[in-house]
């Protein structure tokens, strides 16, 4: 009896030996992420994607998706555990299940990837993918990896051939010595024109928006503030950087420009050079406070150093315009002022004309009716009296050395303006008969068209916002009083009612453009808000119904980004009407909030499904090691002392390299992956 228990309790301690290492090698690592049908497209439970890269990568799925019909899944997970990323991207897909669809998932602590995919995406495709992710993950660049994967599925041709089969023998590395060579371009300079191919890929779904930022006044700052926070910043590096650089080149253009016109007339210039350079050292202060600020701050400081340097850039460049334009006058002064002698001899060609003109018309209407044009004649010749002064004085100065030319600007400006003074009063008595007979049979329409403009233009103030309405009340103001004056004047002057209630028409006209304009401006942001209101919306239902129904399962993080969430959007709803802008900006943080909610409770339920996993391989692996020592027993009972048996197999190892799976009869779809 003695011995037979010793040899029992001695086999029991063996068994339990041999079987530790199985029982070991069943229970799978705490990191592990289970394959599963995803409910979005973009996972990271490995946390290395930001808020703004996970959006960028969803912006280009979606382009994908309307461009293709095709879907990717993007998955950042931490291992694959013993799956391998092969079975683990299959069995995702399979759990997916659905076409057009391809799984780009990988392992960033084991440093393994997968690319599996439905036979809707063609070998060359899916070549394109790989080679597109591949480029990127050696250097960690998760997002610049999943852009340009899904950038190589967007620009893959229609016509890709789609009866390619790709195989890969474990036997011979031909195959994929030939495929590494392609790759690298035999040599690396066709990794060099991939690089810079994948750099380009990269940024294409920002590209866009990127270069509809730039378009933006930056006086608009409500059009700004409907910008992404990624976006406001590369705006705002661009612009401190362009206002440095304008900076510098009007110093050195002022100077120029006091040499050639003085101080006098480049007074504008230098104040505008003074007040750029003080709002750059402004910009660069807010700059650095942004590093600090919260996201919030952060996008306001970013929208003032874009509006106030983009204006200053604005007011530079204009300047700097005005007097190349004025440089190009001094070039072009001696055919200028050719040209004004000219004109000057075909008006006074036309004085004679005019003047009988105007007798014929004080023959036919009183002298009150001709009152806006009985003197025309006597001011056209006094115009061409000053046209011929400036003319001369213009000539005596073409003849100074360069540097002391700068009246001459002013002689021909003064030129100008009397020559088209002189055509204006004549023209007005040529025309006259006709406006005559216009204005007595159009002024009703005009008096009737010019207050329904005056009650739209009312109507646009009391619902725009807008700081400064002087312009428009004088503008307003005026109109009312032409229309007034128009009561007791038609008769009398029908001419000088017309012309009048015509210039008033005009201006208003013009500012009706700019406020109908704003309008539409308006109502495109309201739009814009109120898809911003309602995806923030249905993001946070999503998460709290994600939460709600998983009970504790979800910890506090989760829920205090949920709690978050729904304030801003409560704040967002609150300012809709009242502050659109700020309600815009609440808007997108209440869906960045409901995004990262959505995303940790995801990371407690995997977490919780991988603890149970775990626990329930660990109990198979106990049952199953009880097992073996029952057997192992029962046979001593039945054999006696001696022990034959054992454990053997293959073992466990590994490297780098991968499997490129191909098509069958023709299909596409397939799986590529390894390490990297």
């Amino acid at each position: 009896m003695t011995k037979t228990r010793f040899f029992s309790a001695a086999a029991a301690a063996g068994l339990l030996s041999l079987t530790a290492t199985p029982v070991l090698l069943l229970s799978p690592p705490a990191a592990a992420e289970a394959p599963q049908a995803y409910a979005q497209q973009v996972v990271d439970t490995a946390d290395v994607l930001s808020v703004d890269e996970e959006t960028q990568i969803n912006q280009a799925l979606n382009l994908l998706e309307q461009e293709k019909n095709q879907k990717v899944y993007v998955l950042f997970v931490d291992s694959f555990d013993s799956y391998g990323p092969e079975v683990w991207t299959t069995r995702t897909l399979n759990a997916i299940g659905t076409n057009n669809t391809a799984v780009y998932a990988v392992a960033v602590k084991d440093r393994e990837w997968g690319l599996n995919a439905s036979e809707d995406f063609s070998t060359k495709t899916l070549d394109a993918m790989e080679a597109a992710a591949l480029s990127s993950l050696s250097n960690q660049d998760w997002a610049g990896s999943s852009l340009g994967l899904i950038n190589a599925a967007r620009n893959s041709s229609p016509t890709d051939d789609t009866t390619t089969t790709t195989t890969t023998s474990t036997n011979n590395g031909t195959g994929v010595l030939l495929t590494t060579l392609a790759a690298v371009g035999v040599g690396g300079g066709g990794y060099v024109a991939y690089s810079r191919r994948r750099n380009k890929n990269k940024s294409t779904s920002a590209t866009s928006d990127i270069d509809q930022a730039r378009a933006i006044d930056p006086k608009n700052t409500a059009a700004l503030a409907t910008l992404s926070t990624s976006v406001l910043h590369q705006l705002a590096e661009e612009e401190l950087i362009s206002t440095d650089e304008s900076i510098k080149g009007a110093r050195s253009e002022l100077s120029i420009a006091i040499g050639e016109f003085g101080g006098e007339r480049t007074r504008t210039f230098s104040r505008a050079l003074r007040h750029s350079e003080s709002t750059l050292q402004q910009a660069f202060e807010l700059r650095r406070q942004s590093e600090q600020a919260p996201e919030l701050e952060k996008r306001n400081l970013y929208i003032e150093i874009i509006s106030t340097c983009g204006q200053a850039d604005d007011t530079l460049e204009a300047e700097a315009q005005n007097f190349e334009q004025l440089r190009n006058l001094l070039v072009a002064a001696p055919a200028t002022l050719d040209r004004l002698t000219q004109e000057r001899v075909k008006l006074s060609t036309r004085l004679p004309s005019a003047q009988n003109t105007l007798e014929q018309l004080r023959s036919t209407y009183s002298e009150d009716m001709l009152r806006s044009i009985n003197d025309n004649v006597a001011m056209a010749k006094v115009s061409l009296s000053e046209l011929d002064k400036s003319i001369e004085y213009g000539r005596t100065l073409i003849q100074q050395p360069a540097g002391e030319q700068g009246g001459l600007v002013d002689a021909i400006h003064s030129a100008e303006a009397a020559q088209a003074h002189a055509h204006e009063l004549l023209t007005a008595i040529e025309t006259a008969p006709n406006d005559i007979l216009a204005a007595q049979t159009g002024i009703p329409d005009l008096r009737i068209e010019l207050q329904e403009e005056i009650n739209e233009a009312l109507e646009l103030r009391a619902q725009l916002r807008k700081n400064d309405w002087t312009q428009l009340d004088q503008i307003v103001a005026t109109a009312r009083q032409e229309l007034d004056s128009a009561d007791t004047h038609t008769i009398k002057d029908p001419l000088g009612v017309w012309r009048r209630l015509t210039a008033i028409d005009s201006e208003l006209d013009d500012m009706l453009e700019e406020l109908r304009s704003t309008h539409r401006d308006n109502q495109r942001r309201m739009q814009l808000l109120s898809q911003q209101i309602a995806t923030a919306e249905s993001t946070v239902q999503g998460a709290e119904s994600f939460i709600s129904t998983r009970g504790q399962v979800i910890g506090a993080s989760a829920r205090t980004k949920l709690a978050d969430a729904k304030r801003l959007l409560s704040q967002a709803i609150a300012l809709r009407d009242s502050d659109p802008i700020q309600a815009m900006s609440l808007a997108r943080q209440a869906y960045n909030a409901a995004v990262m909610a959505q995303r940790e409770a995801e990371k407690d339920v995997d977490r919780y499904n991988r603890q149970q996993t775990q626990r329930q391989t660990m109990n198979t692996g106990s049952i199953i090691a009880g097992m073996v020592i029952n057997e192992a027993l029962n046979s001593h009972r039945r054999g006696g002392y001696g022990y034959r048996g054992g454990f053997g197999g293959g073992g466990f190892g590994g490297g780098g390299g991968g499997f490129r799976g191909g098509g069958f009869g023709g299909g596409g779809g397939g799986f590529r992956g390894g390490s990297f």
